[in-house]
């Protein structure tokens, strides 16, 4: 188990090579919801039946990371992250939904540099 490092004053503190990072999850910033010939996931599905979410609120738009990936990861980069964990619903790179797995947004930002900010 690694032990908490400890300041002159005894406060805790992160050890050695902490890797600071940020993450998110697909459905609550994705936004896109119909895009690139995505087909729709169990939580839109869920969201747009009458009565299940209160105020009728979906993920159809939500943070629209979908389009706007390039600022979120320079938005990461200008924090001086070194890490940013992402998950990806398995219908934007599913052969069943006609997406090849090479294709879409998520697939740049996976190689992303937080370093540098740039998609390539």
């Amino acid at each position: 188990m690694t032990e908490l490092a400890t300041g002159d004053e005894g406060a805790l503190g992160f050890p050695e090579g902490f890797t600071w990072g940020a993450s998110t999850a697909a459905y609550q910033i994705e936004g896109a919801a119909d895009a690139d010939g995505k087909g729709p996931s169990v939580w839109d599905t869920f969201s747009h039946t009458p009565g299940k979410v209160h105020g009728g609120d979906t993920g159809d738009i939500a943070c629209d990371s979908y389009h706007r990936y390039r600022e979120d990861v320079a938005l990461i980069a200008s924090l001086g992250l070194s890490s940013y964990r992402f998950s990806s619903p398995g219908r934007e790179s599913s052969p069943a939904a006609g997406v090849p797995p090479t294709s879409g947004a998520w697939i740049t930002t996976a190689r992303c540099s937080t370093n540098s900010a740039s998609t390539a």
